[in-house]
């Protein structure tokens, strides 16, 4: 996995060799080292950390002024054991550098212009390192599909672009598999309403919510998510326990939109309805969904987007004032995103001692594990 050429740095004619790892690489390469589930898991920790100095350089520049990695810290971290007493500290440094590399390359680009820039590629996964962006370049677009899930659109993209298609603009990324409601137990199931099971959420339950088609891309946005109360102070600790991630994974949010600009700062945007970037929270009664740092990753949701989850963000709302759900994707740590009925019966199944609702808004029912199974 990490094998690479241990050559030097050449050029020949317009093009240059780097003898380096990819930023996305070394992400990677310290998930492995520290044993974490996925390499969000190394944003996540860097937090925690302030790291005012460089306890080390993964990366320097080299003489074409282009980032390449340091071979002897590579060695260093994969052969110390001590690089796990303190985590944090390598994490804050991963993504120390990813940011500085990323926006000196942005600076280049931008050069004092106003500029529209379009990002695509896994490390712009990194919603902190997107935030960061938007300082220098407020006309930023992320792709929604950045990482490797997103090749057949980018080959799509591409061809459409070189034979001088118009493609149309990606308002949602509800384009996944149909639900299969039909393999649903039958006789059971209890009739809800978005009023009944946002007050079930209110009162501190966690809630599995299915619809229509899922979301490609990483981010769960609504039709295959897990829902629970952002005013929990405990909340991050329930949901990280549920889904078998590391303690100090953040979690998500979903504010309707018109509410957005009043907790969150935006910076230059005025939506994110793919969950592309973190903002600082202005509010202090959502605990459940602020992390250390005092950022959420968030989506902003209109009617229009997606009714139904609207409908039960506007009932919690309406029970609380608070215009926001945390929401994170429904599965469990290293598994796929849930897509059918049976997916979410079975995680539903495998963890009935810490959330026991399935909600079915397009056929108004919920689910419980007596449902189930009798």
């Amino acid at each position: 996995m990490f094998e690479q050429n241990f050559g030097d740095d050449y050029s020949k004619g317009k093009n240059i060799f780097l003898n380096t790892f990819s930023l996305g690489n070394m992400f990677s390469f310290i998930k492995e080292i520290l044993n974490y589930k996925e390499e969000g898991s190394v944003m996540g920790l860097s937090s925690y950390k302030e790291n005012k100095t460089d306890f080390l350089k993964l990366f320097h520049e080299n003489k074409f002024k282009h980032f390449t990695s340091n071979q002897g810290i590579l060695y260093d971290i994969a052969s110390d054991p001590a690089i796990k007493t303190n985590p944090a500290n390598i994490c804050k440094q991963a993504q120390k550098e990813l940011e500085n590399i990323v926006i000196k390359y942005i600076l280049n680009i931008v050069k004092k212009k106003k500029r529209n820039i379009c990002v695509s590629g896994g490390v712009f996964q990194n919603t902190v390192l997107n935030s960061k962006i938007l300082d220098v370049c407020p006309d930023l677009y992320v792709d929604p599909f950045a990482d490797d899930s997103g090749l057949s659109m980018g080959a799509a993209l591409w061809v459409s672009n070189k034979n001088k298609f118009k493609c149309k603009k990606i308002k949602n990324l509800y384009l996944g598999d149909l639900p299969d409601y039909h393999n649903l137990p039958k006789n059971t199931g209890t009739k809800a309403t978005a009023k009944q099971v946002a007050e079930y959420i209110s009162k501190g339950n966690i809630i599995a919510m299915y619809q229509g088609r899922n979301e490609l891309g990483k981010r769960a946005l609504g039709n295959r998510s897990f829902l629970y109360d952002p005013r929990d102070l405990h909340a991050k600790d329930k949901i990280n326990f549920l889904k078998g991630r590391e303690w100090f994974r953040p979690t998500a949010g979903t504010v309707l939109h018109e509410h957005a600009e009043k907790w969150f700062d935006l910076k230059s945007k005025k939506e994110t309805p793919f969950m592309s970037y973190v903002f600082k929270v202005k509010k202090t009664n959502v605990p459940g969904i602020t992390h250390v740092d005092n950022t959420c990753r968030i989506q902003t949701l209109k009617k229009s987007e997606n009714v139904r989850y609207y409908n039960l963000i506007n009932e919690f709302y309406k029970l609380t004032g608070v215009p926001i759900l945390l929401n994170t994707s429904f599965n469990l740590a290293g598994e796929p995103l849930v897509n059918t009925t049976y997916d979410a019966i079975k995680t539903l199944t495998k963890c009935s001692d810490k959330f026991s609702v399935l909600y079915f808004p397009e056929i108004g029912k919920v689910y419980e594990t007596k449902d189930i199974y009798g």
